[in-house]
């Protein structure tokens, strides 16, 4: 008996591997954006913006760039689901299309606006889908997007798309964590709502005729008045109900969500000098620990008090006032956490009024109040947060000065 085992091992062993499954890496077509848009002749028109390894190995120009090779294609086809897209699209594409690389899914504003949720199901079931990928919506078309996706500072466009979202680790301008996964997630969840990286095309100067703005958080994507550099603009937030779009934050707005999600890693901030108005005092802040949430849901509405400790460090003062005084540097903070605190309660007036949205994920935290789970299905946490009393507090600590030990005017002869 134990010598027919073996065989039997072995035998077993062949039929374990699923070879039969394969498909060669010189025979798929690499999707690294994948754009949807309305359709006109059908429901859906899908953009994709597809690898061409021959010209990135070769240092080849980026998929929007002129002259050379590009490294990149980009081809539309309309189609009743993202699925059956991807089928139209091996009529045409001499290999066969995968989802095994991309990087960043945009969906357009229009489409945002009615509703994600039939169309993100299937990519997630789909085994070739990666749950990783970025979750963008257009100010535009998606389609205008994609076909704009243009590396300068780097060959590979699959780093690029990175290296651009990764950005948000510095500047806190748009959501650090808009992942598939975690849009999906929360746009099931009865504890928090889904947000978006928000982009739009940029590059002129001319684009905001709102005047001039105090900070630079304080613009939405394809606003910022830049000329030069990639076309592509990230900028803000688009905030859902559900799987549905219902707003937009800004900048300045995104940067304090993520600070009261505990996301927010780094930024510089420009505050008004207390002294001298029109100058600006320049700071570079980090998140000194997680924010303390605690929330009560004893009274007729749930109390959530967020307590936000920053640390802070002196990047420039225009006025050369020395602030870095011990009996000075408490203005610079107070100033600096009554600019927060004014942005936070814009930030909560959005959010509970007109978006009914809780993009913090308090429900998370309030659901550990509950025993059982039929009880915080009863609560209803999303039709009770737009009434809930939010206190958020900042605490600034101005630790670093720079390289400088005190400011002192400069004389101009």
């Amino acid at each position: 008996m134990k010598i027919l085992k073996l065989p039997l091992l072995l035998l077993m062993l062949l039929l374990i591997p699923g070879c039969w499954g394969y498909q060669e890496v010189d025979e798929s077509a690499f999707i690294l954006a994948l754009g949807v848009d309305k359709g006109e002749k059908n429901k859906l028109n899908l953009t994709a913006q597809i690898a061409v390894p021959k010209n990135i190995a070769g240092g080849g120009e980026g998929g929007g760039g002129g002259g050379g090779a590009k490294s990149t294609m980009v081809v539309s086809v309309e189609t009743p689901t993202i699925l059956a897209g991807l089928d139209l699209l091996g009529t045409f594409v001499e290999r066969r299309p995968s989802l095994k690389h991309t990087k960043a899914i945009v969906f357009s504003s229009e489409l945002a606006r009615e509703g994600m949720g039939r169309y993100l199901a299937p990519l997630v079931r789909y085994r070739q889908f990666r749950r990783n990928t970025f979750m963008v919506v257009s100010r535009g078309k998606a389609e205008e997007l994609v076909k704009n996706t243009q590396p300068i500072l780097e060959d590979n466009p699959a780093k690029y798309i990175e290296l651009l979202v990764g950005t948000s680790k510095y500047t806190g301008l748009f959501p650090v964590s808009s992942q598939v996964h975690q849009f999906y997630n929360a746009a099931k969840s009865e504890a928090r709502q889904p947000v978006a990286i928000l982009a739009a095309l940029g590059g002129n100067k001319q684009k905001d005729q709102a005047g001039k703005k105090e900070s630079v958080g304080e613009y939405l994507a394809g606003e910022i008045p830049r000329e030069g550099g990639n076309k592509i603009d990230l900028m803000g937030t688009a905030v859902f109900n559900g799987g549905r779009m219902v707003g937009e934050l800004t900048g300045n707005e995104t940067t304090v969500m993520e600070m009261i999600n505990g996301r927010f890693n780094q930024g510089i901030f420009s505050v008004p000098d207390p002294r001298v108005p029109e100058e600006y005092i320049l700071l570079e802040a980090r998140a000194e620990r997680r924010p303390a949430v605690e929330i009560s849901l004893e009274g007729q509405v749930p109390v959530i008090n967020v307590e936000i400790s920053l640390d802070a460090e002196f990047l420039s003062i225009q006025s050369n006032i020395a602030y870095e005084r011990p009996g000075a540097i408490n203005e610079v903070e107070n100033a600096f956490a009554q600019i927060l605190q004014r942005d936070a309660d814009g930030l909560l007036r959005k959010t509970q009024e007109e978006f009914s949205a809780d993009v913090f994920g308090f429900g998370e935290e309030a659901r550990k109040k509950f025993l059982t789970w039929p009880e915080w299905e009863q609560y209803d946490w999303l039709k009770v947060f737009p009434q809930a009393e939010v206190n958020v507090n900042f605490n600034i600590n101005i630790r670093r000065i720079g390289l400088l030990r005190e400011s002192s005017p400069v004389k101009e002869r």
